[in-house]
């Protein structure tokens, strides 16, 4: 199955990947795929979903891994926080936040995941 980003740009989106430590910049959306496993990774997550939210971001989607959005396993549960954060704060923007174990029913999954994040049903 394509990419999640190669599914968003089939659907019109303009989707460019943020390297570690590239500027997020002016975004309309961040959908942020990044494993978190450890301190550094959540503060660097965080940096970014900030940075989107001052360049305008109306959507915000926060996929982690390690089951239990990222509470299990011994990761860390920033991510879970972080999105209900986001939402609470910023009420005019779409924060949503995903398992990553959705990629083990890729063609299922994916369709669900471009949903979620362009706010179609």
């Amino acid at each position: 199955p394509p990419h999640p980003a190669t599914r968003l740009a089939a659907g019109g989106a303009s989707v460019r990947r943020i390297a570690p430590g590239d500027a997020v910049g002016d975004v309309g959306g961040l959908v942020d795929l990044a494993l978190v496993a450890g301190i550094d990774a959540m503060r660097e997550m965080f940096a970014r979903v900030r940075e989107a939210l001052i360049g305008g971001a109306s959507k915000i989607f926060v996929a982690t891994l390690h089951g239990e959005l990222g509470r299990g396993l011994g990761a860390y549960g920033g991510p879970a926080g972080l999105v209900k954060t986001v939402a609470a704060e910023w009420p005019d923007v779409r924060a949503r936040g995903k398992e990553r174990c959705w990629m083990s029913r890729p063609t299922r999954s994916l369709s669900r995941f471009c949903c979620a994040i362009s706010g179609r049903p």
